[in-house]
């Protein structure tokens, strides 16, 4: 029986990753250890997660690790949006190993024990894709110590973390190491236009299938110039249609299958955050944006934050990367009439008014000469502040860019 080695080849054209490389080697020492590890990297859809598991595989094979070989499972949706079942998922991990499918027994349990007894003394490595629950993983953790799992998933996938996986994060390229991918891949067009080749890196926000969309589009017309290609691409209102190849949009299709995934008020609020033109708010003020309890908004953030869509931050801010935030703007406008995404910019815009007035009292004090008296404006709000100078002046300096956006929103919907 010939030993697997099922996963892919990595891509031709592949750019730096270094630091990623040298997480993933502190994962999966050469040492022994002394339980199967298990590798997860994350990232929000095509930033470029397949590419640096298939090419770390390759580095594996090349030096001679995972003497029993590589098994490669896919549980991302097919063409008609369903994914593979993990039970069928380990028939064929089973079929690789040499067992005939006719043997197979049908429950999830006995299918899983088989598979680690065949690798329990041949060390493997087990790449999954696209995983979207812990629960996709753990039938396919072997029982040797020297073999291994990788999982790749847009999700932070917290329960597969708590049971001892090792997470590395992947972020979109760095401008110099996507102005190398557009060299690469375009050659001396890049060089000719280097101020261009700068604009394109930043419309596309580092995220290697943009780049590699917008690169096809050079190779595929010749007498197309890169700044031509990055005014189409800044065009707003053409949402992710620049992006689009051989009739497909390429960038939107990689956000549509996580996005048509996600619950109907999670789906509602990525639509409202896309609206709303602050690069980043708090979990309060996205519940303001679709009119929902902050209990209501924390559920559905973390639904998004688990779907690799929203990114929080470590002082809790949520933001979506520049074309994730474009999918949610088209969605918006497929999905939700103008009134409904109005009234939501008028809410954010009162809440942050009324909060920002409590601000100003706390810091100046009520004796302050005001053009415009608080006094209409607050009635009937609770002071979130109590009077502190200190947390309001905080909340001042963490909205200070929100504010300015929230100013910019008022002024184009004559809302005062």
């Amino acid at each position: 029986m010939p030993i697997p080695h099922e996963v892919p080849l990595g891509p031709r054209i592949f750019v730096n990753r270094l630091p990623e490389f040298a997480r993933l080697a502190d994962v999966f020492p050469a040492e022994s250890r002394p339980r199967a590890a298990i590798g997860l990297c994350t990232g929000l859809p095509g930033v470029g997660k397949t590419a640096l598991v298939r090419r770390y595989v390759e580095r594996i094979r090349s030096a001679g690790g995972f003497r029993g070989g590589d098994l490669h499972v896919d549980f991302g949706a097919t063409g008609d949006g369903s994914s593979v079942s993990v039970s069928d998922a380990l028939a064929s991990c089973l079929a690789a190993l040499g067992v005939s499918r006719e043997v197979l027994s049908g429950s999830v349990a006995e299918r899983s024990n088989l598979l680690r007894s065949l690798t329990a003394a041949h060390p493997v490595l087990i790449v999954l894709d696209d995983v979207t629950d812990a629960a996709q993983v753990t039938p396919f953790v072997p029982r040797s110590p020297d073999s291994a799992v990788l999982v790749t998933s847009s999700g932070p996938l917290n329960e597969l973390v708590m049971d001892g996986a090792e997470r590395i994060s992947v972020a979109p390229l760095s401008g110099t190491d996507a102005t190398h991918l557009v060299a690469q891949l375009c050659g001396s067009r890049a060089a000719a236009e280097p101020v261009a080749c700068a604009d394109l890196v930043v419309r596309c926000a580092g995220l290697p299938v943009a780049l590699k969309v917008a690169a096809a589009h050079l190779l595929s017309r010749p007498g197309l110039r890169i700044a031509e290609l990055v005014e189409r691409i800044g065009d707003e209102s053409a949402g992710l249609l620049p992006f689009t190849a051989r009739g497909t949009e390429k960038v939107a299709a990689v956000f549509a299958v996580t996005y048509g995934a996600l619950p109907d008020s999670a789906a509602c609020l990525y639509r409202a955050l896309g609206v709303f033109p602050a690069a980043e708010v708090t979990a309060e003020l996205a519940g303001v944006l679709v009119g929902s309890s902050l209990a209501a908004a924390s559920a559905d953030v973390d639904a998004l934050v688990e779907s690799g869509l929203l990114t929080e931050d470590a002082a809790g801010r949520l933001s979506l990367h520049p074309l994730v935030r474009r999918h949610a703007v088209h969605a918006a406008l497929q999905a939700d009439p103008e009134e409904r995404c109005r009234a939501a910019l008028r809410r954010a815009v009162d809440f942050l008014l009324v909060r920002a007035a409590f601000a100003d009292r706390a810091v100046l004090g009520r004796g302050r000469f005001r053009v415009a008296s608080h006094r209409d404006l607050l009635d009937g709000y609770p002071d979130p502040f109590g009077g502190r100078k200190g947390p309001a002046l905080a909340w001042l300096d963490g909205e200070r860019a929100t504010l300015r956006s929230e100013e910019h929103t008022s002024e184009l919907q004559s809302h005062h």
